[in-house]
């Protein structure tokens, strides 16, 4: 099948568009290279294509003779969001609107919606999504059996040769113990994370199944209710893969993110797809990728990606 993948060079999309073109699907990444470049290794197997999803030529030139859409393309989570509401507000929305109207053009039959930064809190996260859907439902009459939207909780770990992502609780705290040697997690963590690695099979398996799929159904929240980090899971898990790091539980006046609330249930029920990635399995990925890496020194990497955004801001 012919796939096409927006935001194809982030964190999930690169994950995703490996396994595609693992798959033999033939893959066209489209991005802005906002977060990274595609890798040498990975663009001369998957055609890649740069361009502003907030431009209608770019993505009528995009969508082309594509069969299948995966739309991950998506400025978050809600910290780096603001840094510049305005800029987040117009990718999440006027791309989706933009990619939309392209779509009426094209020949796409299947659309996949994944969204994993829905569940901080930053609406316009959410609503790209329900935003896109009510397109294809209703301006261009694509049937509900075509169209699925996957919300992920928060994703974690990493793909072989895919793009590391530091403003997620368990790749943040592992890059900070290794890099400063002493971590302090707040007593109130406790959020359901997924693999990305999971949830990259998660949109693999709903573009491979093409039967017995309920008419009525097509917001799905992909996750398990037992997979989850909190202060103690994560202290565990660092004091056992960085042993020299000291790790503190402290107690700190924020607001910790409820864990998602959805029906997990149905989207393993529907398409066979269970989670195989544990909390301690993908802080080993993470944690052998970044060991292997010149000399690491984020001071904070949450920060470093929210300067990230505020640069590309200002061009």
């Amino acid at each position: 099948m012919k796939i096409l993948i927006t935001g194809g060079a982030g964190y999930l999309g690169r994950s995703v568009a490996m396994m595609l073109q693992q798959a033999g699907h033939m893959v066209r990444i489209f991005d802005n290279g906002m977060f990274g470049k595609i890798p040498s290794m990975l663009a001369q197997s998957i055609e890649v294509m740069h361009g502003d999803l907030r431009k209608f030529e770019d993505c009528l030139t995009a969508v082309g003779d594509q069969e299948i859409l995966v739309h991950l393309a998506e400025v978050g989570p809600r910290e780096a969001a603001e840094a510049d509401p305005f800029f987040s507000e117009s990718c999440n929305i006027l791309g989706t609107k933009m990619l939309s109207a392209a779509m009426s053009r094209s020949a796409i039959q299947k659309v996949i919606i994944g969204s994993w930064l829905g569940s901080t809190g930053n609406e316009s996260d959410s609503l790209h999504g329900h935003l896109f859907a009510s397109h294809c439902r209703h301006r261009w009459n694509l049937p509900v059996t075509n169209l699925y939207v996957l919300q992920f909780p928060e994703l974690f770990g990493a793909y072989p040769i895919g793009r590391l992502r530091f403003d997620t609780v368990p790749n943040c705290y592992l890059a900070r113990a290794i890099s400063e040697g002493e971590v302090a997690i707040p007593r109130e963590l406790n959020r359901n994370i997924l693999s990305v690695v999971d949830a990259s099979f998660a949109i693999k398996t709903v573009i491979d199944k093409t039967t017995g799929v309920s008419s009525r159904d097509y917001w799905f929240d992909v996750g398990h209710e037992e997979l989850s980090v909190d202060a103690q899971s994560m202290k565990d898990v660092i004091e056992e893969l960085v042993p020299n790091c000291t790790v503190h539980i402290v107690q700190e006046a924020i607001k910790e993110k409820e864990k998602l609330i959805g029906d997990f249930g149905s989207f393993r029920e529907q398409f066979g797809w269970t989670p195989s990635i544990t909390l301690r399995q993908g802080a080993v990925d993470i944690r052998d990728i970044l060991t292997t890496l010149p000399a690491i020194r984020w001071t904070d990497p949450l920060a470093h990606n929210v300067k990230l955004v505020r640069q590309i801001c200002r061009k």
